[in-house]
């Protein structure tokens, strides 16, 4: 499965936000890049509580990104988006859920709003638990 790096993120957030100019005939007012990747995420429940999943991630936009799961999240649940990048550096984007929809038995439609980029000492025991 082949994961978005840190620089390609970078990259199509980046483009996308500074070639509004270029896109007159655009229909969609948020435009997004269509991908297909896995993507690592935390679900933060509650502070001190903090697990894992690895999703399809469907599209990415400067203000969010569509994501395919077999895990139920819930509306308004934040998690980060684990964005592996060079020489073992991550970036880590907090997102919240805007909506999640139901596609069959097991499978759901997951769209996150952009929150911010989080700081890692922000993440109490998220090196910890990567590492261990």
């Amino acid at each position: 499965m082949q994961r978005l790096t840190a620089e390609q993120f970078e990259e199509i957030t980046q483009s996308l936000t500074s070639d509004r100019s270029m896109r007159i005939h655009e229909k969609r007012q948020k435009p997004r890049v269509g991908l297909r990747c896995s993507l690592e995420l935390h679900l933060i429940a509650h502070p001190q509580e903090e697990r894992s999943t690895t999703v399809w991630l469907r599209d990415v936009s400067a203000e969010g990104m569509g994501l395919v799961t077999s895990v139920v999240l819930p509306e308004e649940l934040r998690f980060m988006a684990d964005f592996q990048g060079n020489e073992n550096k991550r970036l880590y984007v907090m997102y919240r859920v805007a909506y999640s929809k139901q596609l069959t038995k097991g499978l759901y439609s997951v769209g996150a709003k952009f929150v911010r980029i989080v700081d890692i000492v922000e993440v109490p025991g998220l090196l910890r638990r990567k590492c261990a």
